[in-house]
C-alpha cells in the first residue's frame, strides 16, 4: 500500500525506535512493510501519534515491551501520561460509513453512517486490554484512521460529543390511549455509545481510561482532525494542558443532576504548525535524527 504521504513521520519514528529498542524497530519495520494493509496502516498510525506528541514539547519514552503495556510514556510540563494507539483501517471505515477513502473533488458523498459506534468498540477493546494492568498514570487512548473521506464528516465537534452522550434525537410523549402527542418535541439522548458510561445509563465505567483522542490522519499533521473527550472521574485524571492545542469535550457537571450538558476546553489554543522548511526546533531534531541514522541489523 502507498504510505508516501506519511513517509516523513514514519521515517523519523523508525530512527527514534532504533536508538531506543532495536527489537521494537524490527517489529515496526515488519508491520509497516506488511502485505496486510490493516497491519501496515496500524504501524503508520503509531508513527503519526508519536510525531503528533513529539511536536508538543513532550518527552516520550517507549512503554510497550512487546508483551503488552501502553505504547508510549509521555512527560510534559503538566505531568506524565501513557498513550495507547488503536487504528481503524481505511477498509473498515469505508465499510462502516459508506464513505470512500479518497473522495474525488466535487464528488457527492451520498448517504453515510457515523463512526461513533466503531470508535466506542475500539475504546472498549483497549479498556479490556488494560483492565488488570494497574497503571499508575493517566491512560489516553488515541483512536486513529488514515481515511481522508471520514475527516470532514466523522470527526467534527458534534460527532466527538457523541462519544460522551451518543447521538441526539427529537422525542415527544404520546398518549397511548389516543395515539396523539402529549408533549412538545424535546431533545433527548440515550447514552448508547458513550465511552464513559454503561449503555443507556449514567452509571460510570472504564474509569482506568482517562481520555480518548480521536484523530483522522487522512491528512498528515498539522491538517489532521484531532479532538478528544475527558472521562468524568478517572482513577488517574489527565491534565488536558498536556495537549493544550487539542480541543477536549467533557461533562459540564458530574454527576448529572437536572440536565446533562457538555463543555469544550482548550478551544483558544493554536495548534503547532510546521512551515514548509519546518520550525527551527523541528529542524534541529531532524538533523539529530539523521545524524544518528544506522541500519537495522
Amino acid at each position: 500500500m502507498n504510505l508516501e504521504p506519511w513517509a516523513r513521520p514514519i521515517g523519523y519514528y523508525f530512527r527514534w525506535l532504533k536508538r531506543r529498542n532495536i527489537d521494537a524497530a524490527r517489529r515496526f519495520a515488519s508491520r509497516i512493510g506488511s502485505a496486510d494493509d490493516a497491519m501496515a496502516e496500524g504501524a503508520a498510525a503509531e508513527a503519526l501519534v508519536w510525531d503528533f506528541l513529539d511536536n508538543r514539547e513532550l518527552r516520550i519514552e517507549l512503554a510497550e515491551s512487546g508483551t503488552g503495556g501502553p505504547d508510549f510514556r509521555c512527560q510534559g510540563q503538566f505531568g506524565p501520561f501513557y498513550a495507547e494507539v488503536t487504528n481503524m483501517s481505511r477498509s473498515l471505515v469505508t465499510c462502516k460509513t459508506n464513505l470512500p477513502a479518497h473522495p474525488r473533488p466535487g464528488g457527492g458523498r451520498g448517504s453515510y453512517a457515523t463512526l461513533t459506534r466503531q470508535i466506542k468498540r475500539e475504546v472498549i477493546s483497549k479498556a479490556e486490554q488494560f483492565s488488570d494492568a494497574n497503571l499508575e498514570l493517566p491512560l489516553v487512548i488515541f483512536v486513529t484512521t488514515l481515511h481522508s473521506g471520514a475527516s470532514a464528516l466523522c470527526f467534527q465537534r458534534h460527532r466527538i460529543e457523541e462519544l460522551l452522550c451518543s447521538e441526539r434525537s427529537i422525542s415527544w410523549l404520546v398518549d397511548l390511549r389516543t395515539g396523539d402527542s402529549a408533549s412538545d418535541p424535546y431533545e433527548s439522548i440515550d447514552m448508547r455509545f458513550s465511552v464513559a458510561t454503561r449503555a443507556q445509563s449514567l452509571q460510570e465505567t472504564r474509569r482506568h481510561i482517562s481520555a480518548v483522542v480521536a484523530a483522522d490522519f487522512g491528512a498528515p499533521p498539522p491538517e489532521a482532525e484531532v479532538r478528544g473527550v475527558l472521562l468524568p472521574t478517572p482513577m488517574h485524571p489527565f491534565d488536558p494542558r498536556c495537549l493544550s492545542d487539542v480541543e477536549f469535550c467533557r461533562f459540564a457537571e458530574w454527576p448529572v443532576h437536572e440536565q446533562l450538558s457538555l463543555e469544550w476546553i482548550n478551544t483558544a489554543c493554536p495548534r503547532p504548525r510546521r512551515c514548509d522548511a519546518e520550525t527551527e526546533a523541528s529542524i534541529r531534531r531532524a538533523v539529530q535524527r539523521l545524524a544518528l541514522r544506522s541500519p537495522v541489523s
